[in-house]
């Protein structure tokens, strides 16, 4: 299969490199172009990327920035975060409760 996503040949790589399993790899290229960061706790590892995407969000505002966390926990804590940033810089308007089948979201 051909990745498309990534448009540079070592992402490409570092993409194949983790859908085979090789992850210290795929991290060590991704480091190499210092995109891995490493934090003591969970919330400074929280705050960390938050204050990464907002920096990339304002300095290419055209640009796509993700991320990522394995836990439901965690992305509920990064998204929270992003939220209130883009609310005190005024780019969200009000929260719109829904009631979907499976319960309330907010």
């Amino acid at each position: 299969t051909d990745i498309r996503r990534q448009k540079t040949p070592w992402m490409r790589d570092a993409s194949k490199q983790l859908a085979m399993g090789n992850i210290a790899s795929a991290l060590s290229a991704y480091n190499a172009h210092g995109l891995v960061r490493a934090h003591r706790t969970n919330d400074t590892a929280i705050t960390g990327v938050v204050d990464a995407w907002w920096q990339h969000r304002s300095q290419e505002p055209d640009k796509t920035a993700t991320m990522a966390s394995f836990t439901r926990k965690n992305v509920r804590a990064l998204n929270d975060e992003a939220r209130l940033r883009m609310r005190q810089a005024g780019l969200l308007g009000r929260d719109v409760p829904l009631r979907i089948s499976t319960g309330a979201m907010r």
